[in-house]
């Protein structure tokens, strides 16, 4: 197939690939695969049919990728999308630099197969919803707002001429349009671009969906609304409401929410303690089928920030109401009750919080055990005992889960007591005082994670403990896994100090030596820090690790910097 491609005869290229993809199937047929196959791709809207459930995740990537390269050569983007599809989603494919390099020496066709593969991830990710999510969640989290940006702008350019391949609504599904946006999708990206202090996308988004003619639904409202209270923006929340309103839009009990939740953040507690007042009179009792968890956060909520600003007198009153009236407290209410006492240090009052929880008949979670061992442990000496009482009288099992959970909570608190209280946990774990319930890899990779967290410890304090940490798992026969390398060699690449490179590569040398998994988070990771520290001979080694160890699967940014580094040092070798 790269020859013919070579030779400018991509139709010839997909003739072989038909022939391929043709005897795969009915190789794959005969050994009965399609029906074993058939189940797994049932909820795929694009694979739902034999023969794609016959041949899914049996088509070679790199194969793949050169059918496409033929499509682009002949410029049909539709056809391309159609082999993807037949060929089974994925939402990666290798590595591309070989390949392309195989191809053909015009840059314009490498330039227009990049442009085809990502649009093809795109529209992979589309039609997997919960691997959308996942991602979605990921850069959020990681602030990324430019791969945020170009997902979004990929996928509302496949709504458009001249190759459509996304239906907004499921009667367009048909021709090209072959994928269809998730329901979520208006209300995920504008959360995601509002947690990342990008109001102008938010507002694009907003004009996508006037030009697309989208009439948003209530849960895109209570995005935006969400968005610019996380913002403290109060002055574009109200305006927010106001337009909802305004355009007959009736807010449900999560409009509410956030509303009340803007005006907490804001630092005016007496409002916001009047629109839940307005929200009881109005919403509760208009006969609207109220929706019981959106209520219940309207509550726990209010309850909240109330507290957070010391109105104990009113946060008490509602409770008490919700105890006679409704709703029934929840285990938010009462946690949220018990880590107010638990800081004030009035532990009488928490110890009354815990026996109507009890009385309740309300479970206690993780939540509550570790907020109950934080407050005990400034005045109880045996605290830890009483708490896995109480955790045994909830019927919760203090094994080693349990308590990692309880670990990790504390330290999430980032404060010099909470990270004594974990530690000290940690350490008669480690001596047994618990039975079998003794640290595992999760537990210290935990702990890790925590520490490096932000800088709210000293950085020669986390080395110490990070130290301390790696020579009790030896001790202990524990061996890192892929997760905890990736915290250690993202610590060490935060700052520019020589030695955090030297303890970076040292890392990264355990791996290959031990043979830990790396997935695209550890090269990123680490290709990332070498970069920004110059030291594009060294990274230039570790791509040629990559290759060696047949790295796949990898995402996006991780062959951006890769291409990077492989040019930066085909350019630096011409010069010498």
């Amino acid at each position: 197939m790269l020859s013919v491609i070579k030779d400018g005869q991509p139709r010839v290229a997909l003739a072989i690939y038909d022939q391929y993809f043709h005897e795969l199937r009915q190789r794959n047929l005969a050994g009965g695969t399609e029906s074993e196959r058939s189940s797994a791709v049932a909820d795929e809207v694009m694979a739902s049919d034999a023969e794609s459930s016959a041949t899914l995740n049996h088509v070679r990537d790199e194969i793949l990728v050169a059918a496409i390269a033929a499509h682009a050569q002949l410029g049909s983007f539709a056809d391309a999308m159609q082999t993807y599809l037949k060929a089974g989603i994925r939402t990666t494919f290798p590595t591309l630099v070989d390949t392309v390099r195989r191809l053909h020496p015009d840059r314009a066709l490498h330039t227009q197969l990049k442009s085809y593969i990502f649009r093809l991830r795109t529209a992979g990710l589309l039609a997997r919803p919960p691997t959308l999510m996942k991602h979605l969640a990921n850069l959020t989290r990681d602030s990324a707002d430019i791969s945020l940006e170009q997902l979004y702008t990929t996928a509302i350019t496949g709504a458009s001429e001249p190759d459509p391949w996304l239906a907004i609504t499921p009667d367009q599904l048909t021709g090209t349009r072959v994928v269809l946006l998730p329901d979520f999708f208006w209300a995920s990206f504008l959360s995601s671009f509002l947690a990342c202090h990008r109001a102008d996308l938010a507002e694009k988004l907003w004009d996508d969906l006037l030009k697309l003619k989208v009439k948003p639904t209530i849960a895109v409202w209570n995005a935006l609304l969400d968005g610019y209270g996380h913002m403290r923006s109060l002055d574009a929340t109200l305006k927010t409401w106001e337009v909802m309103c305004a355009q007959g839009v009736k807010p449900d009990a999560l409009s509410h929410r956030a509303l009340i939740s803007a005006f907490f953040t804001a630092g005016k507690p007496d409002e916001a303690l009047g629109r839940f007042r307005a929200f009881e009179r109005s919403y509760l009792t208009d006969g609207t089928p109220a929706d019981p968890s959106g209520v219940m956060a309207v509550y726990n909520t209010t309850l909240h920030g109330l507290l957070f600003h010391l109105n104990e007198q009113d946060a008490k009153a509602i409770k008490m109401k919700m105890e006679q009236n409704g709703p029934s407290p929840d285990i938010i209410t009462y946690n949220t009750f018990i880590r107010y006492y638990g800081r004030k240090g009035e532990l009488k009052a928490m110890a009354e919080v815990l026996k109507e929880l009890e009385r309740a008949g309300v479970k206690a979670d993780v939540y509550t055990f570790s907020t109950l061992l934080s407050s005990l442990l400034k005045v109880r000496p045996d605290a830890d005992q009483i708490v896995l009482n109480f955790m045994k009288k909830h019927d919760v099992l203090p094994d080693t889960t349990a308590l990692t959970a309880i670990i990790d909570h504390q330290l999430r608190e980032c404060s010099p007591q909470n990270l004594k209280v974990a530690m000290d946990l940690m350490a008669k774990m480690e001596r047994g005082d618990f039975g079998d319930a003794v640290p595992n890899v999760i537990t210290y990779t935990s702990v890790l994670t925590a520490m490096n967290r932000g800088n709210w410890l000293p950085r020669s304090v986390v080395e110490d403990y990070t130290k301390q940490i790696l020579d009790t798992m030896q001790n202990r026969d524990l061996k890192p896994n892929r997760q905890t390398y990736n915290v250690l060699i993202k610590a060490a690449l935060s700052g520019f100090e020589p030695e955090g490179l030297e303890s970076a590569m040292k890392y990264y040398r355990d791996m290959l030596r031990l043979r830990v998994h790396m997935n695209s988070d550890t090269w990123y990771l680490l290709l990332k820090g070498l970069m920004d520290r110059k030291r594009w001979d060294v990274a230039g080694e570790v791509v040629k690790d990559m290759r060696r160890l047949h790295a796949s699967n990898l995402s996006s940014s991780l062959k951006k910097l890769v291409d990077i580094i492989s040019r930066q040092n085909a350019s630096s070798a011409g010069r010498a």
